[in-house]
C-alpha cells in the first residue's frame, strides 16, 4: 500500500520541506541557509543512514531530498536506493563537490532527479529545485 504524501510544488516553497543530507557540517549550514532563504523548509542529516530514518519517519512532509553523493557510513548510492525504496516518486538531487562524473550519471539511470555542482550559489539552487519540485 503506497501511503500519498503532500508534497509542494516551486510556487508553494514556503512551505516545502527539503531533506539536506551532507557529512560536512559546514556544507549543511550553508545549504540550509541558502534553501531557508528560497523559502524552504530544510531538515538535516549528517550521513546516508540519519537520512534513511529521517525520510521515513517524516516522508510525508518532505518535498525532495538533496543528497551528497560521497560520504561515510552510507554513500549516496546506496542513499538513493533506500530512499526510492521508501518513495519511488521522491525527487532526489545528487550533490557533490567532484565534476559530474560517471556514477552521477548512472545514479539518476537509476532514478535521480538532477545533479548540482558544489559549491552553488543561490540562483543556481534556485534553478535545480525549480527543476527538481516542477
Amino acid at each position: 500500500m503506497r501511503v500519498v504524501s503532500e508534497r509542494r510544488t516551486p510556487s508553494d516553497a514556503a512551505r516545502a520541506t527539503v531533506l539536506l543530507v551532507d557529512d560536512e557540517p559546514m556544507v549543511r549550514r550553508a545549504g540550509q541557509r541558502l534553501l531557508e532563504k528560497l523559502g524552504y523548509k530544510v531538515l538535516l542529516a549528517e550521513d546516508g543512514l540519519a537520512a534513511v530514518r529521517t525520510f521515513a519517519a517524516k516522508r510525508g512532509q518532505i518535498a525532495a531530498v538533496m543528497l551528497d553523493l560521497i560520504m561515510p557510513v552510507m554513500d549516496g548510492a546506496e542513499t538513493l536506493a533506500r530512499l526510492k525504496e521508501i518513495d519511488p516518486e521522491v525527487p532526489v538531487l545528487l550533490a557533490s563537490g567532484y565534476s559530474r562524473e560517471e556514477q552521477a550519471d548512472e545514479l539518476i539511470k537509476k532514478g535521480a532527479d538532477g545533479f548540482i555542482q558544489k559549491p552553488f550559489d543561490l540562483k543556481t539552487l534556485r534553478s535545480r529545485m525549480a527543476e527538481l519540485l516542477r
